[in-house]
C-alpha cells in the first residue's frame, strides 16, 4: 500500500510460484523486483532468476530479516548492494526504490 501511495504500480504474490504466475501474465516490462530472500515455495533468488529469463533489465531489491553471513552463507553472495536489512521504515524502503530505480545498467 505504501509504494501505491507513493505511485508505484504494484503485483502482489503472496510466494515465488505465484509471483512467477502472476509475471507470466503480465504484457510489456517490469522495472524492479521487491522481494523477501525467503519465502515459501521459492526462494527470492530463484525467483529473480526465473524472472530475469522474462526481464533481462528486471532490477532487484531483496530484503530478509538474517544477517549479512547468513545471507551469504544461503548462497547470496554479491547482493549486498540490492539488499535492505529487516527491520526497516518505509522511508528507507522507499529511498532504496528510488535509488535502484535511477541506476542506470
Amino acid at each position: 500500500r505504501m509504494l501505491e501511495n507513493a505511485g508505484y504500480m504494484v503485483l502482489e504474490a503472496c510466494d515465488g510460484p505465484k509471483a512467477v504466475s502472476l509475471a507470466d501474465e503480465v504484457e510489456g516490462t517490469m522495472g524492479l523486483l521487491l522481494t523477501d530472500l525467503v519465502m515459501p515455495g521459492m526462494s527470492g533468488l530463484d525467483l529473480a532468476k526465473r524472472l530475469r529469463d522474462k526481464w533481462p533489465e528486471l532490477k532487484m531489491l531483496f530484503v530478509s530479516g538474517y544477517t549479512w553471513d547468513m545471507v551469504e552463507a544461503h548462497g547470496a553472495p554479491g547482493i549486498r548492494q540490492s539488499l535492505l536489512p529487516k527491520p526497516f521504515t518505509d522511508d528507507a524502503l522507499l529511498r532504496r526504490v528510488r535509488e535502484i530505480l535511477d541506476v542506470r545498467r
